[in-house]
């Protein structure tokens, strides 16, 4: 199991690595970058197909899949013009924890002020991690 865990007052819930994407918009996760770098991309799909780990990639990487818990680390956009396409495949791929993280105004900048309102209402989480 990960380390991921969502909840409120009433449950946590814990999720399998398979179920799990953290997705950047600009530069790649450390953990994806590895990959590339020592040319291992079959091995990186063949995790991936089996269920085994994480999903580690860029956010356009991940058009029309899902999973149940999405990180997305806005870390910059290399096109501000496709800043909001890139944001709305991030934000749209969650079934059931969306977890943003970047700068405010970043994501405002590139979501407009629709986004705005739209992380307003957002509900702040706070993880409950066991210890131990």
């Amino acid at each position: 199991m990960s380390p991921l865990s969502g909840g409120s007052s009433f449950m946590v819930t814990r999720w399998a690595n398979s179920q799990i994407a953290l997705l950047t918009t600009k530069d790649r996760h450390p953990i994806h970058q590895h990959f590339f770098e020592r040319g291992a991309t079959e091995e990186y799909w063949r995790e991936f197909h089996t269920g085994e780990s994480e999903f580690y990639g860029h956010v356009l990487g991940i058009k029309g899949l899902e999973r149940s818990v999405v990180v997305l680390c806005v870390n910059g956009f290399k096109d501000m013009d496709r800043a909001a396409e890139q944001l709305y495949v991030g934000l749209s791929r969650a079934r059931r924890l969306l977890v943003v993280v970047g700068d405010s105004g970043l994501l405002e900048e590139a979501g407009g002020p629709d986004l705005k309102v739209a992380l307003s209402r957002t509900q702040a989480w706070k993880p409950v991690l066991e210890t131990g």
